[in-house]
């Protein structure tokens, strides 16, 4: 800068203080850029942590619903056996039938506009 004359003292004063400023902002700005990264880290795993928590609610829910289907599958196939239609045939006085005859809605069929 000054080539062979003495620096003044006020210049000299002022360039640490711009270099003082220049880190101090550095610094002021690492700073922000470490606590925006933390936030963000933190927000993020609170969220992983929630959806841990809802995802073993609903499996827990899934294993109770497979079980109780497990039950009324059991039930109906009980309900369906021979034993339990028998009595109930007999109270109700069914007959079984014979020659059964369908209708065909296919046949004939008309239609009018």
């Amino acid at each position: 800068m000054y080539q062979g004359k003495k620096i003044p003292m006020k210049i000299v004063r002022k360039e640490k203080k711009q270099h003082t400023m220049k880190k101090k902002s550095f610094n002021i700005f690492l700073s922000l850029v470490v606590l925006a990264a933390l936030c963000i880290y933190l927000v993020q795993s609170n969220s992983l942590l929630t959806q841990g928590y809802e995802l073993q609610g609903i499996d827990k829910k899934s294993q109770e619903l497979k079980r109780v289907k497990k039950e009324l599958e059991g039930k109906s196939l009980e309900l369906q056996s021979m034993t339990i239609l028998a009595p109930k045939i007999e109270k109700l006085k069914m007959v079984e039938v014979d020659n059964a005859k369908y209708i065909d809605p296919q046949k004939n069929t008309v239609v009018k506009k």
